[in-house]
C-alpha cells in the first residue's frame, strides 16, 4: 500500500540535490559578466568629455562626471550585497573560494 504524496517525507538525497542546483546557480551567476567592462566604461567617459582630462572640467562637468563614474562602481556594489544576502548558506571556505574567484575576474575584467 503506498503513502499519499503530501504525507511522505523529503528524501535524503532530494536535499544533496538541492544544494548542488543551488552551488551551480550561484557559480554560474559569479561567472557572468552582464556584458559590463570598466575599460569601455572610463573609454565612454573619456570620450563624452572630449578627452579633457578632470582637473580641466567645469563644474557642472565634474558633477555629471562623479555621477557616471558612480554607476561604473555599481558592479562592486552589486556583488557585494549578493554576497552578503547569501553568505551564510556557505561555509568559510566556500566564501573564501567565491572572494577569490570575483577577485580573479575583476582584475580579468
Amino acid at each position: 500500500m503506498s503513502v499519499v504524496k503530501s504525507k511522505r517525507k523529503e528524501s535524503k538525497f532530494e536535499v544533496f540535490h538541492h544544494f548542488y542546483k543551488m552551488r551551480k546557480e550561484i557559480t554560474d551567476l559569479l561567472l557572468r559578466d552582464f556584458g559590463y567592462s570598466v575599460k569601455k566604461s572610463e573609454a565612454h567617459l573619456e570620450k563624452m568629455f572630449g578627452g579633457k582630462p578632470f582637473h580641466e572640467l567645469d563644474d557642472n562637468e565634474k558633477e555629471h562626471y562623479h555621477k557616471r563614474h558612480a554607476r561604473n562602481e555599481a558592479f562592486d556594489k552589486l556583488y557585494k550585497s549578493w554576497f552578503g544576502n547569501h553568505y551564510k548558506m556557505m561555509s568559510k571556505e566556500q566564501r573564501l573560494n567565491m572572494d577569490e574567484l570575483y577577485g580573479k575576474l575583476k582584475e580579468a575584467i
